[in-house]
């Protein structure tokens, strides 16, 4: 997923490239995705870059995806023809995506926004996957049910890709783990932050975990994109 961000023209590069070596590599890359839409036109996702870097090599012609969060990961997915069904719970970015996938048949992207119901308890459990929620500004007081729910009509083992890179991520986590294919890959981007994966463990104690800790695209902060492999 990303956003579509101005080109920062003056800002220097982040602190994190200089203090790990081995995330010096991405520099380059690091400055291209500063530019506006660059990550659009180059089907670059926003993960960290060294998971980009595993996927490219893993990802295979044709495999079926699912995506909560849509953006650049879809062109990403895109690029190796993938039937793609991307949850998007923005209209604004929904109509900017829709412009950019005009060409494009493989994909199923859908404008599911947060369910009408409001959560009347404002200190309920984020980290609950039950309580479909999200911590982000403007969505305290929202669930995510209708969002999360929509893979549960794909039967068990569908996909060859789960990407979790959107809303209610714990809730995402849930009901994704057993619509992988043996082998397939759910993958859950910013697993550094705690909530994600605070009361998810048990589902996934199944899963080969491999952990790509660096940098990513526009801003260069260091966060973990996750892939866990299915048995």
């Amino acid at each position: 997923m990303t956003r579509k961000l101005p080109l920062i023209g003056d800002r220097l590069p982040p602190l994190a490239l200089f203090k790990d070596p081995t995330q010096y590599k991405h520099l380059y890359a690091w400055f291209r995705s500063r530019e506006k839409n660059y990550l659009l036109e180059q089907r670059i996702p926003w993960l960290t870059f060294d998971a980009i870097d595993f996927l490219k090599n893993r990802t295979s012609v044709g495999c079926k995806v699912f995506e909560y969060g849509s953006g650049s990961s879809t062109l990403f997915w895109a690029s190796f023809n993938a039937h793609c069904t991307s949850i998007e719970h923005d209209p604004a970015w929904y109509t900017v995506i829709q412009d950019w996938l005009a060409a494009i048949n493989n994909v199923d992207i859908r404008l599911v926004p947060p369910d009408p119901e409001s959560v009347t308890n404002s200190g309920e459990d984020i980290d609950n996957p039950l309580n479909y929620r999200s911590s982000a500004v403007g969505f305290r007081q929202s669930t995510f049910r209708n969002y999360v729910s929509q893979i549960d009509g794909f039967p068990d083992g569908s996909f060859d890709v789960v990407l979790i890179d959107g809303r209610a991520r714990p809730s995402c986590i849930m009901h994704s783990v057993g619509k992988v294919k043996s082998g397939g890959m759910l993958i859950v981007d910013n697993a550094n932050v705690p909530r994600y994966l605070a009361q998810t463990g048990r589902y996934l104690e199944h899963f080969r975990l491999r952990r790509f800790r660096g940098i990513g695209p526009i801003d260069g902060a260091i966060t973990q994109t996750n892939v866990y492999i299915a048995p």
